[in-house]
């Protein structure tokens, strides 16, 4: 079980996300994970996290939620101190803020005042390195990239695009606690 704080900087190439995402970084966030260790070397993972990108307060919320697998290969072996280790995995996501304007290409206000919901899924990739301080507790620093594409935008609860690829990547650094059960 490992319990992660974590500040993530996110990107787009959407002009629908652009106005969400830029100018409101970074983003501050927490990730529980529950992990299996197949071998030594294999770990298998399932996990949740909570990113707020409303640092500044201007929206009554701007968050995103990924709810993740992951797999990782840890090097050296499980008695040494010092285990480094890659990941890689997949995660659905969703990008929520309100309040939210969205215009057209003209300028017009197509709605205002409205919450929005974009929900996608991404590649997961990244490093990290385990320092044991006992043979079950460790503490865990990672870094990691997420790659993908919000496909749905949904507008107070009603489905607005469909299949639209909205773009986004983040890059995330994170500080862990973690206890391995026996």
């Amino acid at each position: 079980m490992h319990l992660y704080g974590h500040i993530n900087s996110a990107g787009t190439n959407s002009s629908h996300l652009e106005g969400l995402v830029e100018g409101y970084n970074p983003g501050l966030g927490i990730a529980i994970e529950a992990a299996y260790a197949l071998r030594s070397a294999i770990e298998f993972s399932a996990s949740y996290s909570l990113t707020s990108y409303n640092l500044k307060e201007d929206f009554d919320y701007l968050r995103n939620g990924m709810y993740g697998l992951k797999v990782k290969y840890i090097f050296n072996d499980n008695v040494s101190k010092l285990r480094p280790y890659i990941l890689l995995g997949g995660d659905l996501s969703t990008f929520r803020a309100s309040p939210v304007s969205i215009t057209a290409d003209d300028g017009s206000v197509i709605f205002d005042y409205v919450e929005v919901d974009y929900k996608g899924a991404n590649l997961h990739l990244g490093a990290g390195l385990k320092v044991f301080l006992t043979p079950q507790f460790n503490m865990d620093f990672r870094i990691s990239s997420l790659i993908g594409a919000y496909g749905d935008l949904f507008v107070d609860g009603e489905r607005y695009l469909e299949n639209d690829k909205n773009d986004y990547r983040v890059l995330c650094f994170g500080l862990g606690l973690g206890y391995y059960f026996q």
